[in-house]
């Protein structure tokens, strides 16, 4: 995460603490369906073909084009560690919230 990811997040945090939760901006939430396209760009999202990664590329500022330039002779790490995201995601259990959490 850089410094302005940071900055926004907490940006958020202060105005929730002043405001509660009626002024704050509305947030799309992370996607966490798992699927083999999604794991296999993890490490290189700007390479992904679709409406997700053109809306990474979108969102890409200068710094981060030069350092997607240098990454991408990195292609060949990136690619197993992908696969190995997929197997791993695959493999692990679903996430279950306490009982006294799902009653907010």
């Amino acid at each position: 995460m850089t410094i302005k990811g940071l900055q926004a997040m907490w940006a958020y945090v202060r105005r929730y603490m002043s405001e509660g939760t009626a002024n704050l901006p509305t947030e799309k939430p992370r996607l966490q369906s798992i699927s083999f396209r999604r794991s296999f760009f993890t490490y290189m999202p700007y390479f992904d073909p679709s409406a997700e990664g053109a809306d990474y590329r979108s969102r890409m500022q200068a710094i981060d084009v030069i350092l997607a330039f240098f990454m991408m002779w990195l292609f060949w790490v990136w690619l197993p560690m992908g696969l190995c995201h997929y197997i791993a995601m695959k493999c692990a259990p679903e996430p279950k919230w306490p009982a006294e959490i799902e009653t907010f």
